[in-house]
């Protein structure tokens, strides 16, 4: 660890820094209000930063792609602002931001309450603001660094709050982030000793429930969880949950003979019945379906549409849907649901020209055919079908490496492309300590938080690439080259990529010409 030590002109442009940043937040409080999106804060504070002659140091930093981290109620930190996240009455926003002013970096977060919000929600700003101002008490030359945590871990646990530990504060200079990190819980040895001339970042992150955060799906927003079930699920009860119910859709002409509980598809004893959970299957038969009303309309097209090619009852398709235009879409569906090759065509050949149909024009084609019923049963898993039903990952890689040269990460694109001459499949590796220390400094994440990602993301990978390939994620044999970054770095693997591109292009150029 090597803690930077200013001297007594760098505090005062660290201060200047400081000073500067005050005014931003200040400035921004009037904008902070219902109605506002994240994204319109976003833009007016980064226009403060730069009219003062400084430059927003968030701002890509490790790719983040805001100015500010805005983040809102239980999303702790690194919320990345958005159109679509508007401020509501009752909102608790929370806006971290920092500037950079003559190569030094300054780094506060705010939180303020807009309009009317709960006690608990008051208490909990209140708490964690005094957190800080404990913290600071201990930040004097001679004392520790864990004496600053143990200030604010003490103060937080009073109220039974939970600390984040994936988070801390820490060092901030000529650099945003410098050594020491600063957590905000006691540690087991005293840390560094302090000495005047040190430049901190105190972040106290305090959660109403547990300590624990998740990363929401952009992998910057942290929330955190209220409960254990909270922290199991992955969800919390603040949620807006839409309710899932699995519908089984049988598209077959004659009556459904199937089991429709678990119950009928096994051979439970009579004394284990009572024991045996039943699972209802929750049937839909498209041919019986006809005092059914659907709120999405292509729904209920595709439904009626259907139970009257089953019927033969032309005349009201002709009468309902002579004028009516149908997506090309639809009627590729409609036609797979009735076995109707003739109206898929249509329908494909109706998209070239503007991508609808007239179910009139498709009437003498369904009649010639004679619609073949009653011979398919499954499932109708999604009403809105890709355009293409013979695309697939694999042929869109394809199409794509036929356009030109390209580099495609992932996807099984060695295997896919395999018949390619001019194919070049690396892989990529490093120590695995070495993975952890990258990726920790990348997105600023502790050790074990960073562990715990790569670790899931290998195993994603390997059951992913394993699967499709019948190869092994990982194992040499299975890619022309493999790089150790850890040892190459990441320049020196790309000089090694475009090398054996080199050699790859030279070989191609000489059997062609021996083949000529």
């Amino acid at each position: 660890m090597s803690v930077s030590i200013k001297t007594a002109q760098e505090i005062e442009l660290m201060r200047e820094s400081g000073h500067l940043l005050e005014k931003v937040h200040d400035g921004l409080i009037p904008y902070i209000k219902p109605g506002m999106s994240t994204k319109e804060i976003d833009r007016i504070g980064e226009d403060m930063i730069r009219s003062m002659g400084c430059i927003p140091n968030f701002l890509n930093y490790g790719g983040f792609p805001g100015s500010f981290c805005i983040s809102l109620n239980d999303e702790v930190v690194h919320g990345i602002p958005s159109e679509d996240k508007i401020i509501q009455d009752g909102d608790l926003v929370k806006i971290d931001a920092g500037l950079i002013y003559k190569g030094y970096h300054s780094d506060a977060a705010r939180t303020y309450a807009v309009g009317e919000v709960s006690k608990e929600a008051k208490q909990l700003m209140d708490v964690t603001r005094q957190c800080f101002f404990e913290g600071i008490k201990f930040a004097k030359a001679g004392n520790h660094l864990n004496d600053i945590s143990k200030a604010i871990g003490a103060y937080a646990a009073k109220y039974r709050y939970g600390i984040v530990r994936d988070l801390v504060g820490h060092g901030i200079g000529t650099h945003l982030h410098e050594d020491p990190q600063i957590p905000n819980f006691p540690q087991k040895r005293r840390g560094v000793k302090l000495l005047p001339g040190m430049t901190l970042a105190i972040e106290p992150m305090i959660n109403m429930g547990r300590a624990d955060v998740c990363w929401l799906d952009d992998e910057w927003t942290e929330k955190g969880f209220e409960s254990s079930d909270e922290f199991l699920s992955n969800l919390k009860r603040t949620d807006r949950l839409h309710p899932v119910i699995s519908l089984c859709v049988y598209y077959g002409e004659k009556e459904w003979d199937g089991p429709f509980c678990l119950a009928d598809m096994l051979e439970i004893p009579e004394k284990l019945k009572p024991l045996v959970s039943d699972y209802k299957m929750n049937l839909l038969q498209l041919r019986k379906s006809g005092s059914l009303r659907f709120h999405n309309p292509d729904v209920d097209t595709v439904f009626d549409v259907s139970r009257s090619i089953y019927e033969k009852d032309f005349q009201k398709i002709n009468t309902v849907y002579k004028e009516k235009a149908i997506p090309a879409e639809l009627g590729v569906v409609i036609g797979a649901i009735t076995e109707s090759q003739k109206l898929i065509n249509h329908a494909l050949q109706s998209e070239k020209k503007g991508g609808q149909i007239y179910m009139c024009g498709a009437l003498e084609e369904l009649v010639n055919e004679g619609v073949e019923r009653g011979k398919q049963e499954g499932i109708l898993a999604n009403i809105r079908i890709c355009k293409n039903l013979n695309a697939s990952k694999a042929d869109t890689i394809k199409n794509i490496a036929k356009e030109g040269p390209c580099v495609i990460v992932g996807r099984c694109a060695d295997y896919a492309l395999s018949e390619f001459d001019n194919m070049l499949s690396v892989f990529v590796h490093a120590d695995l300590e070495k993975r952890i220390r990258r990726v920790a400094r990348k997105n600023e994440l502790t050790d074990a938080t960073a562990k715990d990602r790569i670790q899931k993301t290998d195993k994603r990978r390997a059951s992913y690439y394993n699967y499709y390939t019948s190869k092994k994620w990982g194992d040499a044999a299975s890619y022309n080259l493999s790089l150790d970054s850890g040892v190459l770095g990441i320049d020196g693997c790309v000089q090694m990529i475009k090398k054996a591109i080199e050699i790859k292009e030279e070989r191609l150029a000489k059997n062609n010409r021996e083949v000529k």
